[in-house]
């Protein structure tokens, strides 16, 4: 019985070692991972980032007194325009991304998903994916800042319950906090 569980292990090992070295990063697997990518919206990125980095940098000058209603227009585009050079080309986003497709899926699910991103529910989703990202990302913003109160509430009651007062950079010492004035 345990010779039979040897050779089964054995065969198991064997055919999955074999499925692995199988499916290579051939050039044709290379290419359909590429192709996939650029039907997938992955170059759409770029509209999201470029908002996020434009609102960062406006946070960073929210005191400014001189500032142009300009800056916002100049930041988005500079910065859509700098990621949009890197998207493609030499160790760009898309050639970043292909050994992590090529990790996780056979040339014939990358031929699946090609099929797929070419349908017509494929290419509305790519067409949707950023108006999507923005609202999920809305949803969960408002979710987290409803939630946030008992998760702090939760957890400040954890804490007290293990024994744990923790001091906050920049805030005195809790004998400070609890000593009374003279």
């Amino acid at each position: 019985m345990n010779k039979t569980y040897t050779v089964l292990f054995a065969l198991l090992a064997a055919s999955l070692l074999q499925a692995a070295q199988a499916d290579e990063l051939t050039a044709a697997k290379k290419a359909d991972i590429v192709k996939m990518l650029s039907l997938n919206g992955t170059e759409r990125v770029v509209e999201p980032f470029a908002m996020m980095v434009t609102q960062s940098y406006m946070q960073q000058l929210r005191n400014c007194n001189n500032c142009s209603p300009k800056i916002p227009d100049v930041v988005r585009a500079t910065t859509q325009a700098t990621l949009s050079a890197h998207v493609n080309g030499e160790g760009g986003l898309i050639e970043r991304q292909v050994p992590v497709y090529h990790q996780h899926f056979s040339h014939a699910e990358i031929k699946q998903m090609l099929a797929f991103y070419s349908s017509p529910i494929g290419r509305k989703l790519v067409a949707a994916s950023n108006e999507l990202t923005r609202g999920n990302i809305e949803a969960s913003q408002q979710w987290l800042t409803e939630v946030a109160p008992e998760v702090k509430q939760r957890v400040d009651a954890a804490l007290t319950k293990a024994g744990i007062k923790p001091t906050l950079p920049g805030s005195p010492p809790p004998s400070v906090l609890q000593s009374s004035p003279k």
